[in-house]
């Protein structure tokens, strides 16, 4: 977490970093804390995915599982089940 940290020092609007400090807080128990860093990271890059799967977990240990829900089910319509759909 401190080089994330660091980051943000030196570019403020990394959506990347605050991601990775959700995931970190996400890990030591501390989901308010979680859930704050990945909305700044979804407010700087709304179309960023690993954020929204963290927020979610934030959410869901924090026990606030509607909020989840509204962040999991865009992801999951967005879902492609055929492999051949990358191609």
């Amino acid at each position: 977490m401190e080089s994330s940290g660091q980051a943000l020092r030196l570019r403020p609007d990394d959506a990347a970093a605050y991601d990775n400090i959700c995931a970190a807080e996400n890990a030591m128990g501390s989901y308010a804390a979680a859930a704050a860093a990945c909305e700044r990271a979804l407010a700087l890059q709304p179309d960023l995915t690993l954020a929204r799967n963290n927020l979610a977990v934030a959410l869901s240990k924090g026990r606030t599982l509607t909020s989840a829900q509204v962040f999991v089910v865009p992801v999951a319509k967005n879902h492609v089940s055929d492999p051949c759909a990358y191609e």
